[in-house]
């Protein structure tokens, strides 16, 4: 049986964080319930929205059995928001999806595969096509400079490459569930500039990064 499509327990868990997010959210949505892996979970946090989000995560999780839906009493701000879904991972893998986003079909395949293959990586992300309205700019290639098969050199590369060539959007990969949960303890998210780059970095303190040249 292909790993891809095991009935057994998730491998991976898809921590999606949302407030207000009806605009794309069923898009993102059905990027992912679509995955060529489709052995994850996906858990929502939705942060007191005030618009359709949760009657949106609600259709969703009767729909499909792996969407777990949970409202947030009051609104906790995104870094709480961001943390909870990761403080409620269990399985080998881990990664954050944002509500507006949408996924190649074999992106969390092509990143597990990288993952089992390559020991000494703790996080696998891709090209990444920013899109405004509809208007899709090329790929962000430089993301694909970040990575070396040497460790310092994938911290230095982060360090210097300047935010506006995309490096921030790395955090959306896919992780080593022990390790992002791990660096999190060690470094928790703060509310401040930079906060998902200082994750990011934290992460290849200990394990190294790859990305896949395709977006």
């Amino acid at each position: 049986r292909s790993k891809m499509n095991d009935t057994g327990s998730p491998m991976i868990t898809i921590g999606m964080p949302l407030f207000n997010a009806e605009d794309f959210l069923e898009e993102a949505l059905d990027s992912l319930l679509s995955q060529s892996y489709s052995n994850f979970k996906l858990l929502i946090s939705d942060n007191a929205s005030t618009d359709n989000t949760e009657s949106i995560c609600r259709l969703y999780a009767i729909k499909d059995s792996r969407v777990s839906y949970t409202r947030q009493a009051s609104n906790q701000g995104a870094i709480a928001n961001f943390s909870s879904v990761l403080e409620a991972a269990d399985t080998p893998y881990f990664m954050w999806a944002a509500g507006d986003d949408t996924w190649a079909t074999e992106y969390i395949e092509k990143c597990i595969s990288c993952l089992e293959a390559d020991k000494s990586l703790g996080l696998v992300a891709s090209l990444v096509v920013p899109f405004t309205n509809g208007v899709y700019s090329p790929a962000m290639q430089d993301l694909a400079l970040l990575a070396s098969n040497r460790p310092w050199k994938t911290r230095y590369n982060y360090l210097i490459q300047p935010e506006e060539l995309g490096k921030a959007n790395i955090i959306y990969g896919v992780y080593l569930t022990r390790l992002i949960q791990e660096v999190a303890a060690r470094n928790p998210f703060k509310a401040s500039w930079g906060a998902d780059m200082n994750l990011v970095y934290s992460c290849l303190c200990t394990a190294n990064l790859y990305v896949i040249d395709q977006p």
